[in-house]
């Protein structure tokens, strides 16, 4: 299994996404040669998240910080 792939597994076992992988994945996606397995596992992982099976640890963070800001 790739790195992508067990960071995908990880992300579907924990239901969370966290900081740190998305980071190394943002890295990983940059390279010049992604494989067809690697593509797939990323494609699985954007769903499981639009579809709110993952949540993002980023996004959870940011919500509850703009929930902060809008109290006071």
């Amino acid at each position: 299994m790739t790195i992508i792939g067990e960071i995908v597994e990880k992300s579907f076992s924990t239901g969370c996404l966290s900081i740190a992988a998305e980071s190394r994945l943002r890295g990983l996606l940059r390279r010049e040669s992604i494989d067809t397995e690697d593509i797939k596992a990323f494609s699985l992982l954007e769903q499981a998240i639009a579809g709110g099976k993952i949540k993002q640890e980023s996004q959870e963070l940011h919500f509850q910080l703009m929930a902060q800001v809008a109290v006071f």
